[in-house]
C-alpha cells in the first residue's frame, strides 16, 4: 500500500463561474497509473474465466430494445446488467453506464435516462449493477454503509479493496458490452460514485474513447465529503491533483456545484458547471450526449427523435430488467478467501486512543474485552477486579485507517494496550473477536474462544476490525501464540493470569 505524503490544493484559486472552464494553473506531474491501480488491488481479481453471457427477454422501443443480461464476474459469482441495443448502428459504438450509490443500480434514473437517450441516438449502452445495489443487494454482497463494513474490511485483509472489486466488475462489464453489442469504440459515463469508478476504469483501459462524468466527487475520496467508503483509494489520504493528471483519455466533468475546475485536470478535460441536484440531470445529459457523439465519432440517425428522448426518456420497469439467471452463491467473504493475502499484519497499536472502562470487584485488575456476565462473575469469584473496556464508535476511523496504511484493529489494540498499562493490572481477558485486538496489545493475556476462521465471524455482532491482513490465511495462529492460555474454560484462563510471574518477581 502506498501513502501519498503531501497533498496539493484540491481546487484552483480562480473564481468560480458558470459554463465551460478549461483546466487552469501550473502543470501537474501525473501520478503513475500503474501505481494507482496497484493501490486499488484490482490485480487480485485477474482471471481468465469466460463471461458466459446470458440474455433475457427484450422490451422493444422505437429504434432499439432493452434486454436484461447476466455475465460471470468470478466463478460462482455473476453480475446483472441491462443492454440498450439500437436496431442498427454504423460504425457500432457503445457506452458503459456505471451506477452511483443512489440505492439502485441499472434501474435507477441516473442510469436509465442516459441509457435510453444513448440508444435513441444509435449508441449501445450497458448498465451494470454493483455490490450492494439492485440484484446484488444481498447479505453477503453489501459494500455500503455499516452493512458493508465487514465486506470492505475482509477485502482489504485479502490484499485488495472494495474499489478494486468494483473496478474488476466494471472491466468485466466493459467486456460484456463489447461482446454483446459487438461495438468497436466505447466510452464510459456515470454519476457520483459511478463517475468515480469511471475515472479509475479509464486508468485501467486507456483505449476508451472518453468519459462523461456527472456530479463527480473529490478524487481520491476525502474525509468529510460524504460518499461511500467503498470508493476509497488505499494509501491516498485525500484529493491529489497528480491522480487527476494521470487520466489518459478525454473527459467531460459536469459538476452540480458552483466551483472552479479541479486542480490537476489534464488539458483534454472539459469542466462545466450545471447547477442542480446531485444526480445525472437533464441539463447534464444535454451536454454529455453530444460530447459522447463527438468522441465516439457518431452521428445520430434521427436527431429530432434523439432530442425528444433526451429531454423525456422512457422508464423500463425493474421487472423487465431482472437478470435471466441467479447471481451465484459466492459471498464476498468466500471470494476473499479465494484471493488469499499477499502479506501479514505487523501489530501497530495506536497511542492515545480514547476509551472508558467500567470496573467492579476488589483485588488485582483484569481488563476484559468482549466478556460475558459469566466471565465477569468468574473473575469476581477469583478475587479479581474486572474492568470492562468500552471503545466508543468512530465512523471516520475506517477512512483514516485505510488512507494512512493502518489496520482497522490498530485502534482497539491501542486502547487495550493503554488500559493494560494501568496500576495493578494483571493483564487482559479477551473473548471472541476481541482476541485479535488483545493479541496485538503486547500485554499479558488469556483468550476465550478466539475467532480463528472466517466462518466464525458474525457480521451482525462482531466488529469489522477483526479482519487483518493475513489473518484468515494463517496469520492468527502466529498472532495468538504469545497468549498465556487459550480455551473455553474461564477458570483455567483466570488461573493462567493469576499464576503468571509478577513484574516485580521477574525483576528480582
Amino acid at each position: 500500500m502506498h501513502l501519498r505524503s503531501a497533498l496539493a490544493p484540491t481546487l484552483l484559486l480562480a473564481a468560480a463561474c458558470s459554463g465551460d472552464q478549461a483546466p487552469q494553473g501550473p502543470p501537474v506531474s501525473p501520478a503513475n497509473p500503474v501505481e494507482i491501480l496497484a493501490a486499488t488491488g484490482v490485480a487480485s481479481f485477474a482471471n481468465e474465466a469466460p463471461l458466459e453471457l446470458i440474455l433475457g427477454e427484450t422490451t422493444a422501443y422505437p429504434g432499439y430494445t432493452v434486454q436484461p443480461l447476466s455475465f460471470q464476474a468470478w466463478p460462482g459469482m455473476r453480475s446483472s446488467a441491462a443492454l440498450w441495443l439500437p436496431e442498427a448502428a454504423s460504425p457500432p459504438s457503445g457506452v458503459l453506464v456505471l451506477p452511483g450509490h443512489f440505492g439502485e443500480g441499472k434501474t435507477a434514473g441516473e442510469c436509465q435516462e442516459v441509457a435510453h437517450a444513448l440508444a435513441a441516438r444509435g449508441i449501445a449502452a450497458l448498465a451494470v449493477d454493483m455490490p450492494g445495489v439492485e440484484e446484488w443487494e444481498q447479505p453477503g454482497r453489501q459494500l455500503h454503509h455499516q452493512a458493508g463494513a465487514h465486506n470492505r474490511a475482509v477485502l482489504v485483509a485479502a490484499g485488495t479493496s472494495a474499489l478494486g472489486l468494483q473496478l474488476h466488475l466494471a472491466q468485466r462489464g466493459l467486456a460484456a458490452l463489447r461482446e454483446a453489442a459487438e461495438v468497436d469504440r466505447v466510452a464510459v459515463t456515470g454519476a457520483s460514485g459511478g463517475a468515480v469508478l469511471a475515472f479509475y476504469l479509464a486508468l485501467a483501459e486507456p483505449g476508451l474513447a472518453g468519459l462523461a462524468l456527472a456530479s463527480p466527487v473529490q478524487l481520491p475520496h476525502e474525509q468529510g465529503t460524504g460518499g461511500c467508503y467503498c470508493d476509497l483509494l488505499p494509501g491516498w489520504p485525500g484529493p491529489d491533483p497528480a491522480v487527476l493528471a494521470a487520466l489518459p483519455v478525454p473527459s467531460l466533468w459536469l459538476t452540480e456545484l458552483e466551483q472552479p475546475a479541479l486542480a490537476g485536470l489534464p488539458t483534454s478535460a472539459r469542466w462545466q458547471v450545471e447547477k442542480g441536484p446531485h444526480s445525472y440531470t437533464a441539463d447534464m445529459r444535454a451536454e454529455a450526449l453530444p460530447w459522447l457523439d463527438a468522441h465516439l465519432g457518431h452521428t445520430p440517425p434521427d436527431k429530432k427523435r434523439a432530442r425528444a428522448i433526451r429531454k423525456s426518456p422512457p422508464y423500463t420497469a425493474g421487472g423487465a430488467l431482472q437478470s435471466p439467471t441467479e447471481q451465484g452463491a459466492l459471498s464476498i467473504f468466500e471470494l476473499a478467501l479465494q484471493l488469499g493475502s499477499p502479506s501479514t499484519w505487523a501489530p501497530d497499536p495506536l497511542p492515545e486512543v480514547s476509551y472508558t472502562s467500567l470496573c467492579e470487584g476488589q483485588g488485582p485488575v483484569v481488563i476484559t474485552a468482549g466478556a460475558s456476565s459469566a466471565d465477569r462473575q468468574a473473575l469476581l469469584a477469583a478475587g479479581l477486579t474486572a474492568c470492562a473496556l468500552d471503545l466508543p464508535p468512530d465512523e471516520t476511523w475506517e477512512l483514516r485507517a485505510l488512507t494512512s496504511d493502518h489496520a482497522l484493529v490498530d485502534r482497539p489494540a491501542g486502547a487495550l494496550r493503554a488500559a493494560a498499562q494501568g496500576p495493578g493490572v494483571l493483564g487482559i481477558y479477551a473473548v471472541g473477536a476481541w482476541a485479535v485486538a488483545a493479541a496485538a496489545s503486547g500485554a499479558p493475556l488469556v483468550l476465550r474462544d478466539p475467532l480463528s476462521a472466517l466462518e466464525q465471524v458474525d457480521p451482525n455482532a462482531d466488529p469489522a476490525w477483526v479482519h487483518i491482513p493475513g489473518g484468515w490465511w494463517g496469520g492468527l495462529e502466529q498472532l495468538y501464540a504469545p497468549a498465556l492460555a487459550t480455551g473455553s474454560d474461564p477458570a483455567l484462563l483466570i488461573a493462567a493470569l493469576t499464576e503468571q510471574p509478577s513484574a516485580d518477581a521477574e525483576g528480582n
